[in-house]
């Protein structure tokens, strides 16, 4: 059984949205065919597609060869806030050097900021662990 026909105009749509990284669910939807159709035609004209598990995977393996061994403290987040801003108040910075550190700067604004987050939830699973394991020995106690 023969399916609806592939225009110029559905081609280039199906490209567009493969670059978007949509899925295939809403690129079907939105060109009125069948996953298995935008699959076929995909695999016919040898688009890279990456899917969700692909694209978490590239996530994945990219985000560990970035994972820093440890946490920065907020002083060493402020040293090197505090560096990025001497260094642009020094001026004579091309523009990309100027771009980055900017970015520096608000990473690491942004950083501390999420930092501080997560020491206070550190904080409280530790009260959290501790309450638990008070709670395991008043127990014990009763029952012996």
């Amino acid at each position: 059984m023969a399916g609806k026909h592939w225009t110029k105009e559905d081609l280039q749509l199906l490209c567009q949205m493969v670059e978007k990284g949509l899925s295939p669910a809403i690129i079907a939807e939105k060109l009125n065919r069948t996953q298995k159709s935008v699959y076929l035609k995909i695999r016919r004209l040898k688009i890279k597609f990456l899917s969700a598990v692909d694209e978490k995977n590239k996530f994945s393996e990219f985000s560990s060869s970035i994972e820093p061994k440890e946490l920065m403290t907020h002083e060493q987040v402020l040293k090197v806030l505090s560096g990025a801003v001497q260094r642009l108040q020094e001026g004579n910075l091309d523009s990309e050097e100027s771009k980055r550190l900017k970015i520096l700067g608000l990473l690491a604004s942004r950083y501390d900021t999420l930092l501080e987050r997560f020491e206070r939830w550190d904080e409280i699973e530790k009260r959290i662990l501790a309450v638990e394991a008070r709670l395991e020995e008043v127990a014990s106690k009763k029952q012996a």
